[in-house]
């Protein structure tokens, strides 16, 4: 057995190694503090303050330029219905055709009413005939009425005769001017030029008044919508031109007029809503696309120009801090719109002024 005096001895060793141990950590973490205090300090005294930023003010013309997404509508929409009862016995057009205004779409069946002027005209030939006969009655009875061989009352039977059979012509010419708008009522015609966008009904089909057969997009035009803000709006000037670039053919602009502007808001959406017409006729775009406008809003000819960050504002006073050669002064200027990060300098500093960024 191990006797107890070693056993102390042994625990003697144990302790003091492991204190030794343990004051070598100390002194190794008080040395790497010191190293890394040094490195700091020689990195502290490379460092220099930021310089600071300048701009020299120069004048130039420039332009201000906003893009706007927009919706490209149809021009004209229009369902074309029957305006008369009828079966259908011709269709000339399908959907996704190109018509012209007037080109007749369909034929409903007008027999019944091409019979019913037919025995309108035979009528009427008989008032013609009837009312030859009572001319010519009329006339005899004028002559013996002037040389006194009948009565005077029966000149005026005959004319009386003959004016009735006048207005019986005269209604049977209406009738038949009516009926003739009828028959016309049974050809469905284009209203517009455009694009045949549905058809729905088909051969042999009996069709009621009011009853939709086509509906008609005019693809020649199309609306362009998009809104503005309060302060863009009076820029925004019916008969002014705007470019275009449509989603699905970037890179391509096109021009378009503005004809209207809306006078106020609609109700919830935010912005001006403007309206403006755009060509459709070479290559034709889709109505129900999305665009992108691009205009022209102001332009300024040799203005200075400053970057948004030289602008100090103090409480009504717009400053900036103008450079010399020995001091920095503040200077009171009279600034434009900001614009991508750049204001139009009005008044208050000179073409070769630097000013001052912090």
């Amino acid at each position: 057995m191990i006797s107890r005096s070693a056993k102390r001895s042994f625990l003697g060793a144990f302790f003091g190694l492991l204190t030794l141990v343990i004051l070598l950590a100390i002194v190794n973490l008080f040395f790497a503090a010191l190293e890394r205090e040094r490195r700091a300090e020689e990195e502290r005294a490379t460092l220099r303050p930021p310089e600071t930023l300048t701009h020299q003010v120069t004048t130039r013309d420039f332009s201000e330029q906003r893009f706007y997404g927009a919706r490209l509508q149809p021009w004209q929409e229009a369902q074309i219905a029957a305006e008369v009862e009828g079966r259908i016995l011709e269709i000339h057009t399908e959907r996704g055709a190109s018509v012209n205004e007037g080109q007749p779409l369909l034929n409903q069946d007008d027999t019944l009413t091409r019979w019913q002027k037919i025995a309108l005209e035979a009528s009427l030939e008989s008032a013609k005939t009837q009312k030859d006969e009572f001319a010519r009655r009329l006339r005899e009875a004028t002559e013996l009425a002037e040389r006194r061989a009948i009565p005077g009352t029966e000149k005026e039977a005959a004319q009386a005769q003959v004016d009735i059979q006048e207005r019986e012509i005269r209604r049977l010419e209406a009738e038949i001017g009516q009926l003739d708008e009828m028959l016309e009522r049974h050809t469905l015609k284009a209203p517009f030029a455009g694009i045949i966008g549905e058809r729905r009904v088909d051969l042999g089909d009996r069709m009621a008044p009011g009853q939709t057969a086509f509906t008609l997009v005019d693809r020649n035009r199309l609306r362009v919508v998009f809104r503005v803000s309060e302060r863009e709006y009076e820029y925004f000037v019916p008969e002014t031109m705007i470019e275009i670039e449509v989603t699905s053919r970037p890179g391509k602009w096109k021009e378009a007029k503005i004809l209207h502007r809306a006078p106020a808001t609609e109700g919830n959406k935010a912005g001006f809503r403007i309206e403006a017409v755009l060509p459709n006729h070479e290559n034709p775009l889709p109505a129900g696309g999305t665009a992108r406008v691009r205009a022209e809003l102001q332009t300024w000819q040799n203005l200075p120009f400053i970057p948004a960050p030289a602008v100090r504002f103090e409480g009504s006073q717009t400053m900036v801090e103008i450079r010399t050669e020995d001091t920095v002064e503040l200077k009171e200027v009279s600034l434009g719109p900001e614009i991508d990060g750049v204001y139009p300098v009005y008044a208050g500093l000179e073409s070769g002024e630097t000013v001052l960024i912090r």
